[in-house]
């Protein structure tokens, strides 16, 4: 939900989301005991919510991590791009 929270924080409107909705409703389906619809709604805005809140909260972090990853850095170079940021 990271993907879709961040691209809200940034744009006006958010476009990705289908794909991170998709996956996230796959794992709901298989929980047990099942979510009701109200509970699923609830679950996805709160997934949605926090990623948020930890976007905001580590923003020279997240910045970081976009900076190496548009510069197709490899996941070492993220991590460390990610501990460098700290």
């Amino acid at each position: 939900m990271a993907g879709l929270a961040a691209e809200g924080l940034k744009y006006d409107k958010v476009v990705g989301q289908s794909a991170d909705l998709f996956t996230l409703q796959r794992f709901i389906n298989r929980s047990q005991p099942k979510l009701s619809n109200d509970q699923q709604q609830n679950l996805t805005r709160w997934a949605v919510l926090f990623a948020g809140s930890l976007l905001k909260n580590n923003k020279v972090i997240h910045e970081a991590l976009v900076s190496a990853m548009s510069k197709k850095a490899t996941v070492l170079e993220c991590i460390q791009a990610i501990e460098n940021a700290e």
